[in-house]
């Protein structure tokens, strides 16, 4: 059964999430000698980077390795770009090597960004159990999780790690590079990162599993260890009622 806790304010949220992948990372290197940290977008992990970044000795960061659990395929500098956030918010200020920083390069070609993306991934993993340490994860108002939206077929991918997928004519940016779900399972820590009223739908349809014969994409994400909600209380409060 996955783990919820309910936070009072999204700042109570982002600092308990930032204490717990601060955990599993110290808790990764002194077990395996480095760490691996799948990141997301959207916008309930801005807090919870600044709070990393804050605390920059809070453990080695020289030996994390970052990753993204997907990305919009424009340039690094673009202002829809995950990996903008993610070195605005936290990478800046964190002494992790630029080699340990796998960005999803897809503003060229998605198709051939995924190959490469598989290919860095497997790199990684050689030699290794093929399982993320920590994979942070938001919640779409669709249900979607990463890039992987309802009715896509991507979402049924048994085996691939990585794919281009395309994201609805409501998105503001249409192709897309994502993790499968069998690449999001494969992890230690699967924490999710929902904040607000717009997330309230969503939630409720993924932590009832209300739509049994055909549950949204985050619904199924059931990693091989453990799957842990953060929610603030304007995105649980429906659920309540």
């Amino acid at each position: 059964m996955p783990e919820v806790h309910v936070f009072p304010t999204p700042d109570a949220l982002a600092e308990a999430a930032a204490a717990r992948i601060e955990s599993a990372l110290r808790d990764a290197l002194a077990a395996r000698g480095r760490a691996s940290l799948v990141l997301t977008g959207g916008s309930a992990p801005g807090p919870v980077y600044r709070r990393l970044a804050a605390r920059p000795d809070a453990l080695d960061w020289a030996r994390v390795h970052v990753f993204w659990g997907d990305e919009r395929c424009v340039p690094p500098g673009d202002d829809e770009s995950n990996y903008r956030l993610a070195r605005e918010a936290m990478l800046d200020a964190l002494p992790i090597p630029d080699a340990q920083v796998h960005r999803m390069a897809c503003e060229a070609s998605p198709d051939e960004a995924a190959e490469a993306y598989a290919d860095a991934l497997r790199a990684f993993f050689d030699g290794h159990e093929a399982l993320f340490d920590v994979t942070l994860l938001g919640l779409g108002e669709d249900g979607h999780v990463a890039s992987l939206f309802p009715g896509d077929d991507a979402v049924d991918e048994p085996n691939g790690w990585v794919m281009a997928t395309e994201a609805p004519p409501s998105s503001p940016v249409a192709q897309r590079l994502t993790l499968t779900l069998p690449a999001l399972n494969a992890a230690r820590l699967v924490l999710f990162l929902v904040t607000g009223e717009k997330k309230q739908a969503a939630l409720r349809r993924v932590l009832d599993a209300a739509d049994a014969g055909a549950p949204p994409p985050a619904a199924r994400v059931r990693p091989v260890g453990n799957l842990a909600w953060y929610v603030d209380e304007a995105a649980y409060r429906q659920r309540q009622g």
